[in-house]
């Protein structure tokens, strides 16, 4: 169970194993043309949006694998945060019971 912080200007997948979280900072941006932007595979993972992350071909953000035997993801998209999906899938895909997310009001 670890936290990423990948470097900026990411054009590549951003993956968490089992219980790993994710920060995007401010000056951090993931942009991909295929693949997801950042796949928690499993339960427990939290996503934290300062900066952008945005896809072009699969869901941008996607965690869990199972919608009955994973649980636990949090997705935080804090203000200045960005979450975009550039085609016709989802900007945020979160499988699991019990999934929660926030976002700025």
């Amino acid at each position: 169970m670890a936290w990423h912080i990948p470097p900026s200007q990411t054009t590549t997948e951003t993956l968490l194993v089992d219980g790993d979280d994710v920060f995007i900072g401010g000056n951090i941006a993931i942009t991909v043309e295929a693949g997801f932007g950042i796949r928690g595979t499993f339960s427990g993972h939290h996503a934290m949006i300062y900066g952008l992350v945005a896809n072009a071909s699969s869901a941008t953000i996607s965690l869990g694998t199972s919608y009955s035997s994973d649980s636990g993801h949090v997705v935080d998209v804090k203000a200045g945060g960005h979450v975009q999906h550039l085609g016709t899938s989802l900007a945020v895909y979160v499988q699991g019971f019990n999934p929660a997310s926030s976002m700025p009001g």
